[in-house]
């Protein structure tokens, strides 16, 4: 629970000041129109063999200055793991917040709720339960010309709640991003 409370005032902290900081900014994004703020991305993954990984994570985002991005992103995984004789769909949400330092490289911080069937070790059967993840992480990006680009972060979940997809495992996401 320390550890919770702390992870808590140390992101107010840092909102706080990336939002200070982003309030320096906005002169940059006076007269720039809607649709230039508006970047659309998302992920997908693929994994074939014993264990079997499709996801699809469309996100879209909005800058609020030349270095804040925030905005919102779904995801739907199909997961089947032949060892175990188990299959499952995981699907949620995320609100998420990147801030570029230098070009190119960005601090990033996600909240998601991912809804997934775990065993119930009191009625002995699977069950869907939704699972908060709170994810932090750094990363670098790069133009590919014409408004695209592609993104690579390493994040790490604070919350670890045994459940989470990405529990006790750093989270590796590669990924582009279109800009209008």
């Amino acid at each position: 629970m320390r550890t919770l409370a702390f992870f808590t005032v140390f992101f107010v902290a840092v909102v706080h000041g990336v939002y200070s900081q982003g309030r320096s900014d906005k002169q940059g994004m006076q007269g720039v129109p809607l649709r230039e703020r508006l970047v659309f991305g998302g992920n997908i993954g693929l994994s074939f063999g014993d264990v079997t990984y499709i996801a699809a994570e469309p996100l879209v985002g909005y800058r609020l200055t030349p270095n804040l991005v925030t905005g919102i992103g779904m995801r739907y995984i199909y997961y089947r793991d032949n060892f175990y004789n188990y299959t499952t769909s995981i699907y949620g949400g995320s609100v998420f917040g990147r801030y570029y330092l230098v070009k190119g490289i960005f601090g990033e911080t996600s909240f998601e709720l991912n809804s997934l069937q775990a065993y119930d070790p009191l009625d002995q059967q699977l069950s869907r339960i939704w699972v908060p993840s709170w994810l932090v992480g750094a990363g670098y990006s790069s133009s590919l010309g014409r408004g695209a680009g592609f993104y690579f972060s390493i994040l790490y979940d604070l919350l670890q709640d045994p459940h989470s997809p990405y529990y006790r495992q750093p989270v590796i996401r590669l990924g582009i991003g279109l800009g209008l």
